[in-house]
């Protein structure tokens, strides 16, 4: 027999009854509805995972893009200080050279051809080490950028398959009536301290908290975020990647009229610009995801509880 209140309510044996059995009802609904939210979380952050080696392999792509990059600048300021030592006087200017006087000719072009081949050959090592330091940038800034791709489509994916805050909801929504039935059950008269049902109930109520659905929108967010960052690698990739590519190639490189080397400058400005660009967001998105990671692991540790007690 079920241990009664011998007064204090006027609610008949069958209405008990009812209230017992629709509890009973609403705690295996909410084993099932709260079940499998901790499996979910734990999906969630083994991609969140994946998504953080890629973009550390990404940002290692991207900082050595850039450190090429940047040795290329170096390197290209001192060919042409090379080159303008050859020319001083006129020397490369056919122009330049018809209008010198026999005295001038001999004093900047026939003296300074001695030191024509040391030049000359420190030039062409400078110019080797430039070509294969732009090879270099164009390589590491291709693999950057695959990787802000992939991180991209592998946080879409996880965003696109997650229905996390339904099942949160529906999870809370059902403790709530689980919790309003504990109530029904204590109305009806049966003692909370001798009854198991409501024993189980109260533990789960004193033990279950509801799951912050602003923490899992904001996991969701965090995830559409780690896909805009990749959106936005990529974009700056693939054009670094084309612009990186040019800058370095034999057209660009072999034109030495000022105009040349103008041009040359601009194009490897924006690549190393844009190789930075996409290193950053490598890094960021490694951030967003450690962070996002880090809150997951608590929602998991609650989900698991929860979990546990209900059973």
């Amino acid at each position: 027999m079920l241990p009664m209140v011998a007064f204090g309510n006027n609610i008949s044996m069958d209405e008990t009854q009812y209230i017992i059995s629709s509890a009973e009802k609403l705690l295996k609904t909410t084993r099932v509805l709260c079940s499998g939210i901790s499996d979910e979380l734990s999906q969630v952050s083994g991609v969140a995972k994946t998504e953080t080696a890629i973009n550390a392999v990404g940002a290692a792509a991207g900082g050595g893009a850039v450190y090429a990059g940047l040795k290329k600048s170096q390197l290209d300021k001192e060919i042409e200080t090379l080159m303008d030592k050859m020319c001083t006087g006129g020397g490369c200017s056919a122009n330049g050279i018809k209008s010198m006087s026999d005295d001038d000719f001999v004093e900047n072009v026939l003296t300074s051809m001695a030191n024509m081949s040391k030049l000359s050959d420190e030039i062409a090592n400078a110019e080797k080490k430039s070509k294969t330091l732009g090879n270099w940038r164009t390589g590491l800034m291709a693999g950057n950028t695959a990787t802000n791709i992939a991180s991209s489509i592998v946080a879409g994916i996880n965003m696109n398959q997650s229905d996390l805050v339904q099942h949160v909801m529906a999870c809370n929504n059902s403790l709530t009536h689980l919790e309003q039935a504990y109530n029904n059950l204590l109305v009806s008269g049966l003692n909370p301290y001798e009854t198991p049902l409501m024993i189980k109930i109260n533990k789960i109520k004193n033990n279950c908290g509801e799951i912050d659905q602003k923490d899992i929108l904001k996991i969701e967010n965090s995830m559409a975020g780690v896909v805009g960052i990749g959106a936005a690698g990529s974009i700056a990739g693939v054009v670094g990647t084309v612009v990186s590519a040019k800058a370095n190639s034999n057209k660009i490189r072999n034109d030495t009229s000022e105009t040349g080397r103008h041009k040359e400058r601009n194009l490897n400005t924006t690549a190393n610009v844009m190789a930075v660009a996409g290193t950053g967001t490598s890094i960021a998105g490694t951030a967003s995801n450690a962070i996002m990671i880090s809150k997951i692991k608590k929602l998991i540790k609650r989900a698991q509880y929860c979990e546990e007690v209900l059973q």
